[in-house]
């Protein structure tokens, strides 16, 4: 048997199989290669260190979380696409969306900053600080910055914009002390279709790293494989199962 997420994954991995498929491929390539499932548990690969292999494990589970983020955005989305808002809970749903895309972006850059560390590749973040200060901002939430225009809803879109505040604590920051009018909007989908993209880049390119890491690191080793084995007994086929290697 060879490892793949259709066929071995767990539920949350086999719900999105649609999504490795067609855009993170090299995720089930990842998976087949390092990490398989055997009674619910991942695989072991032989003659690799504890070290080394809590580290395989580890990378796992933080790819796990990043397919997780990515999904979730796929959902918020869907669920927002083309809508207006028509009343205050409406308007209120579309916020806490907009504050969860936010968190799940963030996240995922710091996850990826992790796993490059690990992985002895330079870490990504300095490419996102403008929008680390501009999540920041909101994790603060000193003033909401955001519009409702032509019935839509709207959020910041130039970030670097939140470089230049420095905000440090709540009391830093009184909104009349600023000049809000080179501050740039977008709607909250087109918010969320940009998250979407950064995550699923960040995504694929971790996994590029990570093949190309852990196939140097582990030439010459194998996961191990869970393959049925038919023994015929009494002239009956009665299955049971043993350990082999692939």
């Amino acid at each position: 048997m060879i490892w793949n997420i259709k066929d071995s994954g767990d539920p949350f991995e086999k719900e999105c199989y649609t999504l490795i498929v067609n855009k993170i491929k090299n995720y089930n390539v990842f998976w087949s290669s390092y990490v398989g499932n055997i009674n619910g548990k991942p695989a072991g690969i032989e003659g690799i260190s504890k070290e080394f292999d809590t580290k395989r494990l580890l990378i796992a589970q933080w790819n796990y979380t990043l397919l997780r983020n990515l999904f979730t955005t796929e959902i918020l989305i869907n669920r927002n696409a083309k809508k207006q808002v028509k009343n205050q809970l409406n308007l209120i749903n579309q916020e806490i969306d907009f504050l969860l895309a936010t968190h799940l972006l963030f996240n995922t850059v710091e996850i990826v900053d992790k796993i490059n560390s690990h992985i002895e590749i330079m870490p990504i973040k300095q490419n996102f600080e403008a929008f680390v200060e501009f999540r920041n901002h909101l994790t603060h939430n000193i003033k909401p910055l955001t519009k409702i225009i032509n019935k839509y809803f709207h959020v910041p879109s130039n970030f670097d914009w939140f470089e230049d505040l420095n905000i440090k604590t709540n009391e830093s920051w009184i909104w009349s002390e600023f000049d809000f009018s080179n501050l740039k909007f977008q709607r909250v989908s087109s918010y969320f279709q940009w998250c979407y993209q950064n995550s699923l880049d960040l995504f694929n390119q971790t996994l590029d790293h990570e093949i190309f890491y852990f196939s140097n690191k582990l030439k010459n080793k194998k996961i191990v494989d869970f393959t049925p084995i038919i023994r015929i007994d009494s002239n009956k086929l009665k299955p049971s199962s043993g350990v082999t290697e692939q």
